[in-house]
Parts: C-alpha cells; sequence; structure tokens
C-alpha cells in the first residue's frame, strides 16, 4: 500500500527514526535502514510476535513539501501465496494454517503501521507549523 502525504514538512531523519522504533517495539531483530539522494528505505525481518519471518519494507520519498510512504511485505511486495494442492495433501493443514496467520499478522502489522505513521506526521506538521509561527 502507498500513501501521499502533501504539504508535510517532517525531517526524514525523524521519520526514520520513528518508523525504526515502530519496528522495534514489535519484536523486529533485523532492521536495515538505506538511504539515497531523496529516497529512503527500512527493511525490517524476523518477527516473533508477528509470526512474521519475510521481509517488511517501508519506502519513502520526500519532494519538497510532500512526503510518499510505500509498505511492501514479502520477495515480490505482496502477501504471502497460499500452500499448493500438492503441499496440501502430504501436511494435511499445517501449512495452511501457518499461510493464514501469517497473513492475519501482515494485516494486522500493516494496519498498526499507517495508524501510527499518521499519528507521527499529524504531530510533526503540528510542530513545525507552530515553530513557523501559523
Amino acid at each position: 500500500m502507498e500513501k501521499i502525504w502533501e504539504n508535510c514538512d517532517i525531517d526524514p531523519a525523524l521519520l526514520m527514526s520513528e518508523i525504526e522504533k515502530f519496528f522495534r517495539k514489535r519484536c523486529f531483530k533485523d532492521i536495515i535502514k538505506q538511504q539515497e539522494s531523496n529516497s529512503y528505505q527500512i527493511i525490517a525481518t524476523n518477527s516473533p510476535c508477528f509470526q512474521i519471518y519475510n521481509c517488511i519494507t517501508i519506502t519513502f520519498e520526500k519532494k519538497k513539501n510532500n512526503i510518499k510512504v510505500r509498505f511492501r511485505s514479502g520477495i515480490e511486495g505482496g502477501y504471502t501465496s497460499p500452500p499448493n494442492m500438492l503441499t496440501l495433501m502430504f501436511a494435511g493443514g499445517y501449512f495452511l494454517k501457518r499461510f493464514n496467520k501469517i497473513n492475519v499478522g501482515l494485516i494486522r502489522l500493516e494496519k498498526e503501521f499507517w495508524i501510527y505513521l499518521n499519528s507521527i506526521i499529524s504531530s510533526a506538521d503540528f510542530k513545525n507549523s507552530k515553530n513557523r509561527g501559523y
């Protein structure tokens, strides 16, 4: 999923550290931060709390006063694909149950992420507008 905030003046370093805090609080063990000119990326993996063991990638770009944030999960950015029929025949419902738990964890994590990010960006906007005298 992707969201764009317009007229948002927030420091990218602050946003990056807040996103890192979000993942640390949710038991993600491996967090990698990368930065290019106007593009920032955080990759988080391995959260036993959410039973997520693949990559969650957060990418955000800052252009003038706009911020675009993208939340992707898995290798290709989608949710984990369901097990095929052959796997289900030999392993019973184990893989199907695991697949459902992973998807529920991903959906819950993404929902929490957007709520958290909205609160961070709106409070940062409020602080910045106070500093400018609005």
